[in-house]
């Protein structure tokens, strides 16, 4: 098996094989070549984008298959600028030997409270825009709060501080078509689980495109421009992404 990992700029390659020893000093085949470009760039919609490029040469006895796990983490500092690391593992492992993934459980970040093993809630009561609330979730590893049942809706309308408001941000909004209500991951409001809305709700026409969630749970929407408390959520228990793809003898 053969594993590569890389942290930010530096590159480790450890090669492991059974029959190979630190006292080998030849083989039967060239050596095996790995060479991993990761390339980090921010999008038009500020989103951290990252783009790897593998390309191994060398031979293989019979087939091989080979997973890649990638993780991107992005620190904020409080001088404005941000420290983006980049971890990338390679496993190679012969055809029928299976490739056993390390599991990777995110720590959470202060402040959160646990709802379930893979739902953590957060309020921030300070009044924010929509676009930055997005962010600042973001900035943490979460996303705005997304409500998929009516538990969530509870637990997160619990966790309210700031009286002054009735509602607060949450990851929705139809700034897509108007009136076509979707989360943050594009999923409608019927596919994430939760679709109910205050009396009267949603309203504004073309000028609410926002989502918002009430004290009492229910959802509405608001204008994205004006100032709000919102609710970020945390699933610890996704992991890196990850692919898989086979060389053929």
């Amino acid at each position: 098996m053969r594993t590569a990992v890389l942290c930010g700029c530096l590159l480790s390659l450890l090669l492991l094989n059974s029959g190979i020893t630190s006292e080998s000093t030849c083989s039967r085949h060239p050596a095996t070549i790995f060479k991993l470009a990761i390339t980090s760039f921010r999008n038009k919609t500020g989103h951290w984008t990252a783009q790897l490029q593998l390309e191994h040469k060398g031979n293989e006895d019979g087939e091989v298959t080979r997973e890649v796990d990638f993780d991107q983490t992005v620190t904020p500092h409080c001088d404005g600028t941000e420290t983006v690391f980049i971890v990338a593992t390679i496993t190679t492992a012969p055809e029928g030997i299976a490739v056993l993934k390390p599991e990777r459980r995110r720590t959470v970040p202060p402040g959160y409270k646990r709802l379930s093993n893979s739902n953590y809630f957060k309020e921030y009561p300070e009044a924010t825009k929509w676009i930055e609330a997005r962010d600042i979730c973001e900035r943490e590893g979460a996303h705005l709060a997304i409500i998929n049942s009516e538990a969530e809706g509870k637990f997160v309308s619990s966790l309210w501080t700031n009286k002054l408001f009735l509602w607060a941000f949450i990851g929705t909004h139809d700034l897509y078509e108007e009136g076509n209500f979707v989360t943050i991951h594009n999923q409608t409001l019927q596919e994430a689980g939760y679709n109910r809305w205050s009396p009267g709700e949603p309203n504004g026409g073309s000028t609410e495109n926002c989502g918002v969630i009430f004290q009492n749970g229910l959802l509405g929407n608001y204008f994205c421009s004006l100032p709000l408390p919102f609710f970020c959520e945390f699933e610890p228990e996704v992991v890196s992404r990850s692919f898989s793809f086979r060389d053929e003898a």
